[in-house]
C-alpha cells in the first residue's frame, strides 16, 4: 500500500505532471533550490535538470489505508551542465 507520493511538475507549470512516484516508505527531504533528474520507471530521464522552486504538501486521510502525504513539487528548467550543478 503505497502512502507517499511525489509529483514533479514540467518547468513553470502547476498543472503538468513530469514524472510521478509512489513509495510505501517516506521520500527524503527535497528543499527549494535543490536539482532534480526523475528517472522514469523506463530508465528514461527528463531531457534536462530541474531546479526546485516551490513545493506543496497535501495530506489527507483515506478509509482503510491511513493518512497519505503526497509532495508536489514545482520547477524551472536548468541547463544539464556542470555549472549548473555546483550553483
Amino acid at each position: 500500500m503505497e502512502l507517499y507520493g511525489l509529483e514533479i511538475y514540467e518547468p513553470g507549470s502547476a498543472d503538468d505532471v513530469a514524472a510521478y512516484f509512489e513509495s510505501d516508505t517516506p521520500f527524503g527531504a527535497i528543499a527549494k533550490g535543490d536539482l532534480i533528474n526523475p528517472v522514469g520507471s523506463g530508465g528514461e530521464a527528463v531531457k534536462q535538470i530541474l531546479r526546485v522552486v516551490g513545493i506543496e504538501h497535501i495530506v489527507w486521510e483515506s478509509k482503510g489505508e491511513g493518512i497519505k502525504h503526497k509532495i508536489c513539487v514545482f520547477t524551472a528548467a536548468e541547463d544539464n551542465s556542470r555549472d549548473a550543478r555546483m550553483k
